[in-house]
């Protein structure tokens, strides 16, 4: 009961983090519309256990851990909403809200892929724009990520 079923060396960081974490901040790629399947698995070994299946569905957890989601994508923002990517991060924020008790949230859209353009086959990409993207967007998001690291440990 509010445990992870499956006993590895995993177990006890996810203890740690539920016992005694003031925050905790995740971050994942997102690949084929989805987090990576380690961060997917990481996450509902951390939250799942904790689940209450009370209407409305509520939390074991005694207390809050302000949690924040980070995460980057080739697609371009547009492109990301036009293949419902928003939808996967409301149920990623409602989880970790809904289970935590709080949930930021922070994208980074159209990231600089690979440090080649040239060795890959990627037409719908312009190498280009997409450094001078990196360039000018990814410092600021950068900075976002700082900003929110400094208001869940504030």
């Amino acid at each position: 009961l509010g445990r992870c079923g499956v006993n590895d060396a995993l177990q006890p960081v996810l203890q740690r983090i539920l016992e005694q974490a003031d925050a905790l901040v995740v971050g994942s790629p997102i690949y084929f519309g989805q987090m990576s399947g380690a961060t997917r698995s990481f996450i509902e070994r951390l939250l799942f256990p904790s689940l209450v299946y009370s209407n409305p569905v509520s939390t074991m957890l005694p207390r809050t851990i302000k949690t924040g989601l980070i995460l980057t994508m080739g697609a371009p923002e547009a492109a990301a909403m036009q293949m419902g990517y928003d939808r996967m991060f409301e149920v990623a924020t409602w989880s970790f809200t809904t289970i935590c008790g709080h949930c930021e949230l922070l994208c980074s859209y159209d990231t600089y892929q690979f440090p080649d353009y040239d060795k890959v086959v990627m037409e719908y990409a312009d190498p280009v724009k997409k450094a001078e993207r990196r360039a000018t967007v990814f410092p600021e998001d950068c900075e976002q990520a700082v900003a929110l690291g400094r208001r869940l440990a504030g």
